[in-house]
């Protein structure tokens, strides 16, 4: 059985985008497109629903090419224990209470 690797939102974007003009972002995608081709056959690549829904944000021919990629991974189904272990992250200062959605991702 393959191991599984969990790909957030960040990674199907830098897959899905455009190349940047920004020397920085040209980068981390390339970097990330070669992390893909290397990592498709050996792992199985999961997202949650909350990937979808942030990919599916913003401009809608872009979020198209997003969620074409998000249609390649295995979706993983929501467990009842994530809003606790969430607010679990925060209240013990492991994740900033600014940034729900990292500790939606990581729980």
């Amino acid at each position: 059985m393959k191991p599984g690797i969990y790909v957030e939102t960040s990674v199907i974007s830098y897959l899905a985008a455009r190349p940047s003009r920004n020397t920085l972002t040209a980068f981390r995608q390339e970097q990330t497109r070669r992390w893909w081709d290397k990592s498709v056959g050996g792992f199985v690549l999961e997202a949650s629903e909350l990937v979808r829904l942030e990919i599916s944000a913003g401009d809608t021919t872009a979020a198209k090419r997003r969620l074409d990629v998000f249609l390649k991974l295995s979706v993983l189904p929501l467990h009842r224990d994530i809003s606790e272990f969430c607010k679990r992250l925060m209240s013990e200062g492991l994740i900033p209470r600014s940034e729900p959605e990292d500790a939606s991702h990581i729980a």
